[in-house]
């Protein structure tokens, strides 16, 4: 997935989460710490958001663990989620579901992920999966957009016509991609 997708389809799922109550509201600083979550596990490809701001740790974590290696493995997450627990942090945790999310985002991807690294380098995907950045991708994102269109629309009661305006951006900015 690309950033923008990993960041709209985890602050969907974390909604979707707080909303089946795991003990945790959606707030501002949950939706921070999902938002920074879901781009952290990308540190270890130097052309991503998150690598292109840490250069020097994303170029060494590529060079020796690959792309979607250590960093998007089942262990690294359930150490982040241990380390969340320790803190009474509605951002921290916030962050150790993006995480999970951004992992979880890239099983659904063609090359999927390393979740038994550092144990093997062995790939593993969903059954049912999308090309990053092609038309499942884009699809899945767009979905997410809506989810938060629709949200806004019954949260701030806007009109027909506003929410009409926003789908129609919406569409425009896919058509741009």
């Amino acid at each position: 997935m690309t950033g923008h997708s990993h960041v709209v389809t985890s602050l969907t799922l974390g909604a979707v989460v707080t909303f089946y109550d795991v003990g945790l509201d959606f707030s501002w600083s949950f939706a921070i710490g999902i938002a920074i979550g879901s781009l952290l596990p990308d540190i270890d490809e130097p052309k991503s958001f998150i690598g292109r701001k840490c250069p020097f740790v994303s170029n060494f974590l590529k060079r020796v663990f690959g792309h979607r290696g250590l960093t998007h493995s089942a262990l690294i997450t359930a150490i982040i989620f241990m380390v969340s627990e320790q803190f009474d942090s509605t951002i921290i945790s916030g962050l150790a579901y993006g995480y999970l999310f951004h992992v979880l985002g890239d099983f659904f991807s063609r090359r999927g992920v390393a979740l038994l690294a550092p144990l093997s380098k062995k790939r593993f995907a969903a059954p049912i999966t999308y090309k990053t950045n092609g038309w499942g991708e884009k699809m899945i994102a767009f979905v997410c957009y809506l989810f938060w269109i629709y949200w806004l629309f019954d949260i701030l009661r806007l009109s027909e016509i506003s929410l009409l305006f926003s789908i129609n951006n919406i569409l425009a900015f896919f058509i741009l991609l």
